[in-house]
Order: C-alpha cells, then structure tokens, then sequence
C-alpha cells in the first residue's frame, strides 16, 4: 500500500527541510502534505499541496482534526524541552485520527544501536511508540539518518 498524505512535524527545520524538499519533488505518487507547526511558526506552505496547520502541539482535539485523512505521521521537529511531550501527544493524536504509520527520526548513526542515540528523549519516544505497536494501535519506522553533526558544505 502507498502512502499519498503525509504529516510532518518539523517542516522547517535542519532536516525537515530537507525531507519536505523530497516530498515536494516527488511526482508518483504526487504527496498531500499536511505540515503540523506552532502557532508561533512563520512556516509558509511551498506548494498548493501542502497545507499547514499552526496551532498547539499538544492541544489533542486540535491535533486530530489536523491529522485526519493523514496516512502516516512523520515527526522531524528539533530536540527541545517540549520534544517528548510533543512527540507522544502527537502520536496519540495519528492514533485517534487513523493514522497507519509513525515515523520518528532516530537522529543517529547508520550502524548505532536503536538505545543509544545523540539526544536523550529519543529512547523515550521510540519506546513510547514501539509500546503504541504492540498494542495493536499504530505501526512505526525509526529512520536512522547517519551522521550529520559537523558536517559543513564550503
């Protein structure tokens, strides 16, 4: 099965720019993209298939009407004091919307172990989702990026 609707949390940022640009190149399937941002966000959508939503993260009711018809939940927002409560709220909200699949960045290396990564929260996101899988709930895919930390373009 295909996915064609994609939410993203995270659009703007050092990788999700990068994954939204690949979203938008890609002509079959063609994505509906649904970009989650804060309220605060100055994200503007790039193309007439994209439409983004700025609201709380955490508000559950908000988060499931802007989720609805989405097939899979991408999350590639920053590590920042609200990341794991963002992240979890916002699975809990693909659950209740009918989301198929999760898809949490990893944020490490091609060969580091799931348990160890560069940021702290992460174990606990993935653990949060893994838990949501078992139970039948959501299926997910932990991307693992590689390293990108210090790498420049001169």
């Amino acid at each position: 099965m295909a996915f064609t609707k994609a939410a993203v949390i995270g659009a703007r940022g050092n990788l999700g720019k990068h994954f939204m640009q690949s979203l938008l190149a890609s002509s079959e399937p063609k994505f509906q993209i649904i970009v989650l941002a804060r309220a605060s966000s100055g994200y503007a959508p790039p193309a007439d298939h994209v439409e983004v939503f700025k609201q709380d993260l955490t508000d559950h009711t908000m988060m499931v009407n802007s989720l609805r018809g989405a097939d899979v939940l991408v999350l590639m927002q920053g590590m920042d004091r609200d990341f794991v409560t963002v992240s979890k709220a916002a699975i809990e909200a693909a659950i209740e919307a009918g989301v198929k699949m999760v898809i949490p960045s990893d944020y490490g290396g091609h060969h580091t172990p799931t348990q160890a990564t560069a940021f702290p929260f992460q174990p606990q996101v993935n653990q949060f989702v893994k838990e949501k899988a078992e139970e039948g709930k959501i299926t997910y895919t932990i991307v693992k990026n590689g390293t990108f930390f210090g790498l420049r373009k001169y």
